[in-house]
Order: structure tokens, then C-alpha cells, then sequence
């Protein structure tokens, strides 16, 4: 809470505006109405939105929001919006991603003992491998979903289709298996997937990146 500083000049100003408010001829203090007099009457807030619901549902405007709502949220969840900044592959080739890097600061484990010293290179890889081929493709795609399912044949449980675009569910009934969403792009910036269809896999220390044309 901020503190009032009040100064012996404003005291003096307050108590003089006072003093000449008191004397003033012209000062009347009204002890009668002026004119005529009316109750103040305000709607109830609550009651007020409770009138228009009920205004809405007789109407069945409120039943139809209800649909719209749950369509889109529906809509939203099913096929969620198309990963921004993937490209269609136009030409197909391959290239490698190194996930290494150096640490900013040590590293301790919880008895503070130090376990990676700053400067450390460190590869994820190392620690984490990736054991399956990381299918991105759009599902909109006709094409790209017959490639899919190629792949799918020929890798069987290693395989695993991961959309940048279309609904996950149509395109999982198509494929006859389970087909999982690259929310948000995480996983395609994180390999650095700019393009599908595209096949990931690890390579020794790196990722490998196969751009392919379906």
C-alpha cells in the first residue's frame, strides 16, 4: 500500500476552501426536494442473464450455440490445424541432423555432486536412441497416405506415422493402425522436418532425414 504524504501547505489550502465554503453568501442548504422524486429501479444482473438464456432456449438459439460449440471443439480435437511452416516435398533427397550440444552450465545431481562439467558436448542420442522410423505426412494427402501405408508394410512395428496435417482418425482407419498428430510442430521442429512426406530414423549420432516423393 502506497503512504499519503500530506504537507502543512495542503493542510492549510484544505482548511482556508473550508473556511470560505462556510462564510459564502451564496451557499444554500436544501432541506427539500427540488422537484419530483422517482424509485431507482435496476435490473438484477443474474437475473437479467437468466431471462436472456431462457429467452435463447425457448428460441432455440441456445441449443444451436450448444451444437456449434461442441462441433467445433470436436472439429479441433479430431483434426486439429495444420502445422505452419511444412512444405510439400517437390524434389526427394536425404540429409543429416546432429542433436548435439554443449552445456551452458555444470550440471548437479540431487546430493550436489557435479555430474557434466560446462563446455560438455552431449548427445541425446547417446542416451535416449530412437529405435523407430518417424513417418511426418500430411493426411490430406491421398498420395502420401498410400506411401504410408508402404512404408507400414515394410517396417511393420518399427513404424510410426506422425501427421502434420489432416485428421488423425480417418487417416488411422484408413492405415488400419494408430496415427499420432505432431501437436503444435514439436516434434518436426525438434528434428528440423520442414518438408513431408519425410522419414526419420537414426544414423549412428545422427538423424537421418528422407524426404521423399510419394
Amino acid at each position: 500500500m502506497k503512504k499519503l504524504y500530506i504537507t502543512s501547505g495542503v493542510v492549510l489550502t484544505v482548511v482556508s476552501s473550508m473556511f470560505a465554503w462556510a462564510q459564502a453568501d451564496s451557499v444554500t442548504l436544501a432541506t427539500e426536494a427540488l422537484g419530483p422524486t422517482y424509485n431507482i429501479q435496476e435490473t438484477d444482473a443474474v437475473e437479467a442473464i437468466q431471462n436472456k438464456l431462457l429467452a435463447m432456449e425457448k428460441s432455440g438459439e441456445l441449443e444451436k450455440l450448444k451444437t456449434q460449440a461442441k462441433n467445433r471443439i470436436e472439429g479441433q480435437i479430431l483434426e486439429p490445424a495444420p502445422i505452419s511452416g511444412i512444405n510439400t516435398v517437390e524434389k526427394s533427397g536425404v540429409r543429416y541432423f546432429d542433436p548435439t550440444f554443449v552445456l551452458g552450465e555444470d550440471i548437479f545431481d540431487h546430493e550436489g555432486n557435479r555430474i557434466a562439467a560446462k563446455g560438455t558436448r552431449v548427445n541425446p542420442l547417446d542416451v535416449m536412441p530412437v529405435r523407430k522410423k518417424l513417418f511426418f505426412f500430411d493426411g490430406r494427402s491421398e498420395a502420401q497416405i498410400a506411401l504410408a501405408d508402404k512404408l507400414a508394410r515394410t517396417y511393420g512395428s518399427d513404424f510410426t506415422p506422425i501427421l502434420t496435417a489432416g485428421s488423425w482418425v480417418k487417416t488411422s482407419e484408413k492405415l488400419q493402425q494408430a496415427v499420432y498428430f505432431d501437436q503444435l510442430g514439436k516434434m518436426s521442429t525438434r528434428l528440423t522436418v520442414t518438408s513431408v512426406p519425410s522419414l526419420v530414423s537414426q544414423e549412428g549420432s545422427r538423424m537421418r532425414i528422407e524426404e521423399m516423393t510419394p
